[in-house]
């Protein structure tokens, strides 16, 4: 079965769900934002699916059969299951590593302060060639980081180049570097 099978077939079971647990078709196509026929529809169709007849109708709502009722019960352990993983998926991407290589005479106060505003860890490494985030006194050549040129300090002037790989949270670093740099103009 191809993903996008097991795509729709997923999200008709969790359909299947909410009209169990509303019992009533209309209230579950209301809380899910999809049209009361539609949803009919794709009832009708996991009816025609499993060969199993999943409602008794009634004029005041459904009701499941037990066949709907065992069903339901695997529906709910893989929701679980996805809502765990899903979890799991997004905490790790709050909780991300920035690896970032800084030359020994360097120094940056807002890094600590960064971290907390955008829930990462930056971690120092020690080559460019290992970073995310490079910051440099000598030209950084990478084709696959996005490199800025910066021209800082009063009368002894000097260039630092600040590298990045082309992710939301090593860019931002990138950027509180480069605002620092110039803070200390």
């Amino acid at each position: 079965m191809s993903v996008k099978l097991k795509t729709s077939l997923f999200r008709d079971l969790l359909y299947l769900h909410e009209v169990i647990r509303h019992k009533q078709i209309s209230a579950a196509a209301q809380k899910n934002g999809i049209k009361a026929s539609n949803l009919s529809i794709i009832i009708k169709n996991l009816e025609k699916l499993s060969g199993k007849k999943l409602f008794i109708r009634h004029s005041n709502g459904l009701v499941p059969t037990a066949d709907a009722l065992k069903l339901d019960k695997r529906i709910s352990l893989l929701e679980e299951y996805f809502n765990q993983t899903a979890q799991a998926f997004l905490t790790k991407k709050r909780n991300e590593s920035i690896l970032l290589y800084l030359p020994e005479n360097f120094h940056f106060d807002n890094l600590e302060k960064f971290t907390r505003e955008h829930a990462c860890v930056i971690k120092s490494v020690d080559t460019p060639e290992q970073a995310d985030v490079i910051v440099s006194c000598r030209p950084v050549k990478n084709p696959e980081m996005i490199i800025v040129e910066n021209t800082v300090g009063g009368p002894l002037r000097q260039t630092i180049w600040i590298a990045s790989v082309n992710e939301e949270k090593a860019l931002l670093l990138a950027e509180s570097l480069i605002t620092a740099l110039h803070g200390r103009n």
